[in-house]
């Protein structure tokens, strides 16, 4: 009714004329919530039922019910909060880097345009997407709850959520909550999506010439047994430490870094946010920090060195193939419930590749396969670290021969614990690379996969057993649903065992790096 007011006399006569000096008026839009027609005017003044206001065209003051329009604009009083038609609630990187990239190219997927975000509070933002038609009416409204990962969690199993995003992998008692609500299984790939990787880096500031440091030194660093970069090798400087007061950043670190429950010096400076901790290292030339990928900015990115004395290079490739030691997976995780179209499109969208140049906007990696010419050379020196045994040093030889002048892809094949089935970033990741080996520049090439395993059980055993993963995967690419493109590719399988560690193999989350399939062309 009110457009159609609109549209037959004009706005003017919607409503009381009334004298207010309009000298504080500031522009607004307001939008019929029944129609989604858009109005410019100049807002003078509001109160709890009407918006008092001044049309630019015509000159004329008005009165307006608030209930009839949503206002759209600096000058708008704060929004009620609508009921939205899809929910997103957890991390708060997610929610205000990544989704606010996203929802643009979503709402072209639904025939429609972003509308302007409406702010509920600080960590609740709401997104209209309207038709792009003559109409403009509203086609969707997305919630998005920027909080943290456990938050998320909780919401979607207490139902106030459709998806929950997450920076960390759901905990045993979240998985099986849901499963008891017979709402099915968060470890499923059909509820289990993971959108992006990232590291939790080391940063220090740019003219501190250290460039790496030990999984003990940074233990006794941010315990306060270390002062002084001297200490470490670097100038005589002392050391300002610097820490999250909570998050899963901390977490990361501090589950890498302690033996056992950490220790944090007292006189560790704590900082909320993360770019903000950031930036109080790059305002001390002696402090030392950790934050995600996303916000290192100019500071300067460490490498990590294990105990085994493998380095961990803080590179993006190393990020892409999850091999550097604080890397994780960035998730979005729904429960089995059946899914509206716009659902399962913005879950289609965000793992795939036209996401990819967007989440690396965000500050993520994105999952798009990259190629490292100079990963044999990093692949012999870890597989040499540490050994003197004539059967390593003969291997690695031969290892280096077999993949002499190849190329490392990022696509790493990793395996679900304790099983020989790949898992669910694996199943998407073989998605793309058939499209990748698709290519023209592949035909004729040589296309390895080679696979490796920790170091548990003899030699020969291992040996074998990695060769036995690398031709599994092979043959779930031979019966990929899109194998037909890459028919003709040379295509072959090889295994070299324990060699080429990327994890220390005396724990079980460097044995878990250790055992996967890695992608070489030539």
């Amino acid at each position: 009714m009110f457009l159609s007011a609109i549209r037959r006399v004009g706005l003017a006569a919607l409503a009381c004329a009334i004298l207010i000096t309009p000298s504080a008026a500031q522009e607004v839009r307001l939008i019929s919530k029944e129609e989604g027609l858009n109005v410019l005017v100049d807002l003078i003044s509001v109160d709890d039922d009407f918006f008092y206001v001044r049309v630019a065209a015509s000159g004329d003051t008005m009165t307006i019910p608030r209930e009839m329009v949503q206002c759209e604009g600096v000058a708008c009083p704060a929004p009620e909060r609508r009921e939205a038609d899809l929910v997103m609630v957890g991390s708060d990187n997610v929610g205000e880097d990544l989704m606010p990239l996203i929802l643009e190219p979503y709402a072209a997927m639904l025939g429609g345009v972003l509308g302007e975000p409406i702010e509920i509070s600080k960590t609740l933002m709401q997104y209209p997407i309207r038709s792009n038609s003559g109409s403009g009416g509203e086609i969707l409204l997305v919630e998005v709850e920027s909080t943290s990962s456990g938050p998320g969690l909780e919401a979607l199993l207490a139902r106030q959520a459709d998806i929950a995003m997450s920076s960390r992998a759901a905990n045993d008692e979240e998985v099986a909550a849901l499963r008891r609500q017979g709402r099915g299984d968060l470890r499923d790939v059909s509820q289990e999506f993971i959108v992006a990787v990232d590291s939790v880096l080391m940063i220090l500031h740019p003219s501190n010439p250290i460039q790496s440091l030990t999984r003990r030194q940074l233990r006794d660093i941010y315990s306060g047994r270390i002062k002084n970069w001297a200490q470490v090798g670097g100038p005589n400087l002392p050391v300002m430490v610097v820490a999250r007061p909570d998050g899963s950043a901390r977490a990361n670190f501090e589950n890498w870094a302690f033996d056992g429950p950490p220790v944090l010096s007292p006189d560790a400076v704590i900082i909320d946010g993360g770019k903000a901790l950031t930036r109080q290292v790059m305002a001390e030339p002696g402090a030392v920090g950790y934050t995600i990928s996303d916000n290192v900015l100019e500071a300067k990115p460490i490498d990590l060195v294990l105990d085994c004395g493998i380095v961990m290079d803080a590179t993006t490739f190393k990020t892409k193939a999850e091999e550097y030691m604080m890397g994780r997976r960035i998730r979005l995780y729904t429960d089995n419930a059946p899914r509206s179209d716009e659902m399962q499109k913005l879950l289609d969208l965000m793992i795939s590749p036209a996401a990819d140049r967007l989440t690396a906007e965000s500050g993520y990696i994105d999952l798009g396969i990259a190629t490292d010419p100079q990963a044999l050379g990093r692949l012999v020196q870890a597989s040499l670290v540490g050994q003197s045994s004539n059967t390593i040093y003969r291997a690695t030889r031969a290892m280096e021969d077999d993949l002499r002048g190849a190329s490392r892809l990022s696509t790493t094949i990793r395996f679900e614990t304790a099983s020989s089935d790949i898992d669910n970033k694996a199943r998407r990741d073989l998605d793309r690379l058939v499209e990748f080996l698709a290519r023209p520049d592949f035909a004729g090439r040589e296309i390895m996969f080679v696979g490796f395993a920790d170091s548990r059980g003899d030699f020969t055993f291992n040996q074998r057993l990695s060769q036995q993963r690398a031709a599994s995967v092979v043959q779930e690419l031979r019966f990929h649903p899109n194998a037909r493109l890459i028919r003709d590719r040379n295509i072959v399988a090889m295994g070299f065992g324990e060699l080429a560690p990327m994890g220390c193999n005396d724990t079980r989350e460097g044995q878990s790096r250790n055992r996967r399939v890695e992608v070489w062309v030539r």
